[in-house]
């Protein structure tokens, strides 16, 4: 921690996450820094450094599966939402009980997440399967799509998807963008392949299903 002012060194802590943590970003949240890592979510004072032990296990909240956290978890009132490589877990604040885990099949989540309050909606983009080559007929394929979460229960509430049996790493990508537009909350999500997604966060409606064309090959 730096003091924005003049650069000193305010605090330094040392975390043992096998050096994998903050791979794109941290939380702040009233007075905490929520860190994401290969063995969950460190929280951590922000005046003192040290690890919150009124928080989850001993300062740490999540699952420890030695799957990397790798975007910075959504806090919403006593709930957080973890976002892990290939699943995400809802805790309850300060326990760390955990209130639900979704799993995305072996789609992996590394680009972002948004939450919307109003709707008690999670939204996410998904990149190809861990396993790039081999089968990618699977069941529930949550794989290079758009996808909306209850997150009271983490039942989906709907999925759109970009690239079929992706062996070339077309990933959706970046935070999905909600914002409101005509009275109603929608949300964009972005693909390498240059098609955007409009969805309706309420009723799950695609906005811009017209504006896409398929062409054919000759």
């Amino acid at each position: 921690s730096l003091n924005p002012e003049n650069g000193k060194e305010n605090w330094r802590v040392k975390i043992d996450s096998n050096g994998i943590m903050a791979r794109r970003g941290m939380t702040f949240h009233n007075g905490n820094i929520f860190v994401p890592t290969s063995n969950g979510i460190y929280v951590i004072n922000e005046k003192s450094g040290k690890l919150n032990f009124s928080f989850g296990n001993n300062g740490i909240v999540g699952v420890n599966e030695a799957i990397i956290s790798l975007v910075p978890p959504i806090i919403n009132k006593n709930k957080i939402f973890i976002i892990y490589k290939s699943f995400i877990t809802s805790h309850e604040l300060p326990s760390g009980k955990l209130l639900w885990k979704k799993n995305l099949n072996g789609a992996r989540v590394w680009s972002g997440a948004s939450f919307d309050e109003s709707e008690k909606t999670i939204v996410f983009v998904t990149s190809n399967l861990i396993k790039l080559l081999g089968d990618t007929q699977i069941e529930n394929d949550y794989s290079n799509s758009l996808v909306l979460l209850d997150s009271s229960n983490g039942k989906t509430k709907c999925k759109f998807k970009d690239t079929l049996h992706d062996h070339w790493d077309l990933d959706m990508v970046g935070n999905p963008i909600i914002k409101n537009e005509g009275g109603n909350k929608v949300v964009y999500g972005f693909s390498k392949t240059g098609n955007t997604f409009l969805v309706n966060v309420k009723t799950c409606e695609l906005q811009n299903k017209d504006s896409i064309v398929k062409i054919n090959a000759n």
